[in-house]
């Protein structure tokens, strides 16, 4: 060009820029959402190796108390803290969110921050110094296992219910079929840790015992097997999520059911096999929920719900956001009804799980294995009790 040359602008390729051997990053730049007159319209691609989610997002990262650690994660004074972060000096971090732009959890730190606006930087580049400081803040913050750059775990990184609820409400609009969308989405990485989490459903007074108002036929026949489900999240330190009809005298369900599970009535409760000592009890009430003090181990949290399905408790997102990647192991009654909708609630936010057969119970037989072939579609696997609670393999010294 400075020679004259009818040249306006260039680019660099691909092969030029990058080596054979080590490929370039393979990302996909698309419009993720467009406004016009006032009205946001949500754009993805689902075509494959191209498909991205749709909307503006936000990246939150969790952390956790780090037991029997001095102020570093390691017992070592740690690097000085970044202005800016808002994480305690005694958290390390445990996973990441990617979220929609509009949602907001209290417990977590936003990472993606405003720097440019109208071709502008909004504030003072960051010193060397500065940066300098925050890497090695957050390199203290890393638990050790995911430091490795070869042959360890991945950091665990999750989508929440929101941003999935969001992709398949563009795939509705759009009508693409439901083969071409699963084929297509982006594919959550299997090689991340991910937390085993039990799910009992409903294991209470009126559904689990002969005289209980909403008697679950056989129910009683489980009971062996799910008290050893438990006894074993114990043993473990297995989170258990425990989901609670929580119903009004007038509660509108009655116009179709026997009045059950009403507040404060002995059938609400829990069986005693199923019900531990200490527990969080979430209502169905908006912004309730307060991660547990202690996340390391076994806790419990009962979630009260009127709907069929746990998820209708308006919590239950903030709840698996902030337990991170999951794969749930799901038991309870009845099968049909509250067992389904919940399961297929979980599958909805691609979360593996697996259905304990031999401790569910349906109301009919016939709805009972309709049921069980609708989760078995959706991907959902069938284990037994012996499986779930078999002792680790020992490893070969």
């Amino acid at each position: 060009m400075a020679k004259g040359a009818p040249i306006d602008a260039f680019g660099v390729g691909t092969d030029l820029a990058t080596s054979r051997d080590v490929p370039a990053l393979g990302v996909v730049y698309k419009l993720v959402e467009v406004e016009r007159d006032g009205r946001v319209e949500y754009k993805t691609k689902f075509s494959e190796k191209k498909a991205h989610w749709p909307g503006r997002k936000q990246v939150f990262r969790f952390s956790r108390p780090v037991a029997g650690k001095g102020k570093g994660g390691d017992g070592r004074e740690p690097q000085a803290r970044p202005e800016r972060s808002e994480w305690g000096a005694r958290e390390e971090f445990h996973h990441d969110l990617i979220a929609r732009a509009s949602e907001n959890y209290a417990e977590a730190a936003p990472l993606l921050e405003l720097v440019m606006r109208e071709g502008r930087r909004v504030d003072a580049r960051p010193t060397l110094a500065e940066i300098r400081a925050t890497t090695l803040w957050n390199l203290e913050r890393l638990p050790e296992r995911y430091k490795p750059l070869h042959d360890g775990p991945r950091y665990p990184v999750a989508n929440s219910a929101a941003l999935e609820r969001l992709l398949e409400e563009v795939r509705e609009h759009y009508v693409v079929a439901p083969e071409i969308s699963k084929a297509s989405r982006v594919p959550a990485d299997a090689a991340m840790s991910e937390t085993l989490v039990f799910l009992d459903v409903d294991t209470q007074v009126d559904f689990m015992d002969p005289s209980g108002a909403l008697y679950v036929p056989g129910a009683e026949t489980i009971i062996p097997n799910l008290q050893r489900l438990m006894t074993y999240a114990g043993e473990n330190r297995i989170p258990v999520l425990s989901s609670a009809d929580a119903h009004q005298p007038d509660d509108p369900s009655f116009a179709r059911w026997p009045p059950h599970c009403v507040v404060g009535t002995p059938g609400q409760r829990r069986i005693p096999e199923t019900q531990f000592a200490s527990e969080t009890v979430i209502s169905n009430r908006p912004g309730v929920f307060t991660p547990p003090k202690r996340w390391e181990g076994q806790f419990v949290i009962e979630i009260e719900k009127t709907d069929y399905s746990v998820a209708g408790n308006p919590n239950f997102d903030a709840i698996i956001a902030a337990l991170g990647p999951c794969h749930f192991v799901v038991f309870g009654v009845a099968t049909e009804y509250c067992v389904r909708d919940s399961v297929l609630a979980l599958r909805k936010l691609s979360l593996p799980v697996d259905l304990v057969v031999d401790a569910i119970k349906p109301i009919t037989e016939e709805g009972g294995r309709k049921a069980i072939e609708e989760m078995v579609a959706a991907g959902v696997r069938l284990v037994k009790t012996e499986e779930v609670c078999a002792p680790a393999p020992v490893a070969a010294s």
